[in-house]
């Protein structure tokens, strides 16, 4: 019998409301095509700086600020700064394959449009646990489940914000649908005093 689950990754998940305000925002925003040429991006990797995404901003701050403290119980003395933000557009066909963020501490997306059949979002195991029993047993399963999976799909609604350690794989499904799929994907890093075996770092704002 399973008692629990080991070392679990987290994953949160929090619902706005998308405001006029921040869907005006983006409509102002020069995009350019990726070079792997199968999504497009918003030339500013910073748009939380911009004026018309301030509120939308002092959102996710907090939803941050939340998961971090409240979800994976780090210390409430601890800040989060955005290091990064930007819009996607995935239109019929687009994609993403499978990344990680190595410079920041958390990653999200808010989901601003997703139509039917668009994509999910899909999260990767560690290469070295690509199942259950690691890289060299590959079992058949009688059904797949978060302890056996090597990967795991979500399929977001607007207004969706996904939340996970930017260190987590993860990767967008081809949109199937006849419609444009639109996110704002952001990264937070820790700010504030932070001790180890042998030394302190202390990343300011």
């Amino acid at each position: 019998m399973i008692i629990d689950s080991l070392f679990p990754s987290p994953l949160g998940k929090s619902k706005i409301v998308i405001s006029k305000q921040t869907t005006d925002a983006t409509k102002t925003l020069k995009m350019v095509r990726n070079t792997s040429d199968n999504l497009w991006f918003s030339e500013n990797k910073n748009i939380f700086d911009l004026d018309g995404f301030v509120d939308l901003k002092y959102e996710i701050d907090n939803i941050v600020k939340h998961f971090c403290v409240h979800g994976l119980g780090l210390s409430e003395d601890l800040d989060f700064q955005c290091n990064g933000s930007w819009y996607n557009k995935f239109y019929p066909d687009d994609w993403a394959g499978a990344h990680f963020h190595s410079n920041s501490f958390i990653s999200g997306v808010l989901y601003l449009n997703t139509p039917i059949n668009s994509g999910g979002i899909v999260f990767h195991n560690d290469t070295h646990r690509s199942n259950l029993f690691g890289p060299f047993f590959n079992p058949p399963f009688g059904k797949y489940t978060k302890f056996n999976s090597s990967t795991m799909t979500f399929e977001p609604e607007q207004g969706d914000v996904y939340l996970f350690p930017s260190s987590i794989p993860h990767s967008v499904e081809r949109n199937n649908s006849q419609e444009v799929r639109e996110s704002i994907a952001f990264d937070y890093m820790i700010c504030g005093r932070i001790d180890s075996t042998t030394n302190t770092l202390f990343i300011s704002k």
